[in-house]
């Protein structure tokens, strides 16, 4: 990894982060500090807990940048609230994941983190009826999606982005799911996910009742969100911080760990752990025994896999490489799956074909960059998928 992302993940470690390699970075450097960061989420977070690291024209341009996200924030919350009203008039009933749920427990402010959306969880007998209700409020789809949600929606706008993630005027998408993990495509199962809804619970936001989910299984949640990045060669380093942020804080609290244990099944605690494990070790947050149980009863090959490429993800943020394929196959458990598994991330048909002409720019340049990742890696990942089969 090269300084910047070193310095990054150095100032982030818990209990309490380094900024020794922030204070040595020079003004390129900086520059691209900062592009990592704006990509990652993770500038908000530098700039609230590293204040005094940085050189005065960057720490103006975070103030700047943290007074865009409170306007937007604002912003996102009116839009919430209409949403959520309109949505309660017509008897629908939804769960907030992620986004300002996800304060306290996994950060201490929401405007530590730069929310981009909104994610709503309905069942699958209501979810199509919010669709056309948001349709019917001025959102339009934004681009395609890959099960779990319906197509995002956002509001009709003229927007046009100038490369500045924190542009208050950034469209809000809406993502719509009626399902929380795509066993379907990723071959691996996730149970006990339906059994989330009835533990939902009830919270204020702005002194209005929301549902939320319960924190085992917003942690559960969270975890998959960041587990299914990572196996897709796009992990996000500020929900892997997040995740950390949570094992940091509840380390010690033996009830929390008795009760995930006992709401989640065997295989959703597995696919937990693997997300739990990656986070852990980027920003040093412990393991608490429950967790490390389980992390003994994985996989033999998933073990081997964290012995030789647990920093993958993070350094493919710099180098590209798609080691995380065999993460993900040494996850499935039958052979038909995994060949499966292997063809969709190796010759991706869907990344591959032509653009619909309603896709979004970002949705355009999203797809370039993922064309150009699978031309990068595909040599070595050849060369990877041979020592696999063979069992080395």
């Amino acid at each position: 990894m090269n300084r910047p992302l070193r310095a990054i993940l150095d100032a982030l470690q818990f209990p309490q982060g380094d900024t020794t390699k922030l204070r040595s970075l020079t003004e390129p450097e900086w520059s691209e500090l900062l592009h990592l960061t704006d990509c990652a989420h993770l500038t908000l977070t530098i700039h609230a807990l590293c204040p005094d690291a940085m050189p005065p024209a960057i720490q103006s341009r975070l103030e700047l940048n943290a007074r865009h996200n409170a306007t937007k924030f604002a912003r996102l919350k009116s839009e919430f609230h209409q949403i959520a009203s309109t949505l309660a008039a017509r008897n629908l009933e939804f769960i907030v994941l992620k986004g300002f749920t996800h304060s306290p427990d996994f950060t201490p402010d929401p405007l530590w983190r730069a929310q981009s959306d909104l994610d709503l969880w309905l069942q699958p007998g209501q979810v199509h009826a919010a669709y056309e209700t948001l349709r019917a409020l001025g959102y339009v789809p934004a681009s395609d999606t890959e099960g779990r949600h319906l197509p995002p929606l956002v509001r009709s706008t003229e927007f046009t982005w100038r490369g500045d993630f924190f542009d208050p005027a950034i469209p809000i998408p809406v993502d719509l799911h009626y399902r929380l993990w795509d066993e379907d495509l990723e071959r691996i199962p996730a149970p006990g996910l339906d059994d989330f809804w009835p533990r939902r619970q009830t919270r204020n936001l702005d002194e209005r009742p929301i549902h939320v989910l319960h924190p085992a299984d917003s942690l559960a949640f969270a975890a998959l969100h960041h587990l299914l990045h990572v196996l897709r060669g796009d992990a996000r380093l500020q929900r892997a911080w997040e995740i950390a942020a949570f094992l940091h804080r509840r380390a010690s609290d033996a009830a929390f760990w008795t009760q995930w244990r006992e709401l989640h099944p065997p295989q959703l605690r597995r696919l937990e752990t693997v997300a739990f494990y990656l986070s852990s070790t980027w920003f040093h947050a412990p393991l608490p025994p429950a967790v490390q149980d389980e992390l003994d009863r994985l996989p033999t090959r998933a073990k081997h896999w964290f012995a030789r490429h647990a920093w993958a993800p993070v350094e493919n943020l710099i180098t590209p490489n798609k080691h995380e394929l065999f993460l993900h196959l040494s996850l499935i458990e039958d052979r038909p799956s995994q060949s499966a598994v292997f063809r969709r991330r190796v010759f991706p048909t869907k990344t591959l074909s032509a653009p619909a002409p309603t896709h979004s720019l970002s949705t355009l340049r999203h797809r370039a960059a993922r064309l150009l990742h699978h031309a990068r890696t595909l040599p070595a990942t050849i060369l990877e998928a041979a020592r696999w089969l063979s069992g080395h």
